[in-house]
């Protein structure tokens, strides 16, 4: 099980609209190989219950600072495993992360680079 914050319709903003051509082909490839994706509007808790195995992993490509920071800090001391989305060292500034119980993390890195 995996969670996402995103938001899979359109919006008349064209980065969003660049973002929703990257979120689209993700979404329906861990959709398709997994047994679900949650997508609960509570980034924070998202990235906490994949510490906690809740759920395996979450990942997400535009979030703010805000949204993230307090939910991978509980994660990280927790002992996730928190990168960005290509893998490079986490920083809550690059508004994107992805966050799982490490069992999962290199798998769900190749699916996203190989999809975006």
């Amino acid at each position: 099980m995996l969670a996402t914050a995103s938001p899979i319709t359109e919006k008349r903003d064209t980065t969003k609209k660049r973002i929703n051509v990257v979120r689209r082909p993700v979404f329906k490839k861990f959709t398709d190989i997994t047994q679900g994706v949650r997508r609960s509007g509570a980034a924070a808790v998202d990235i906490c219950h994949a510490a906690s195995g809740k759920t395996d992993g979450y990942w997400e490509f535009d979030i703010k600072p805000w949204d993230i920071a307090a939910g991978s800090l509980i994660a990280k001391q927790a002992g996730a495993l928190i990168t960005g989305i290509r893998g490079e060292e986490f920083s809550i500034w690059d508004n994107q992360i992805l966050a799982t119980n490490g069992k999962i993390h290199e798998e769900m890195l190749k699916i996203i680079t190989s999809t975006i």
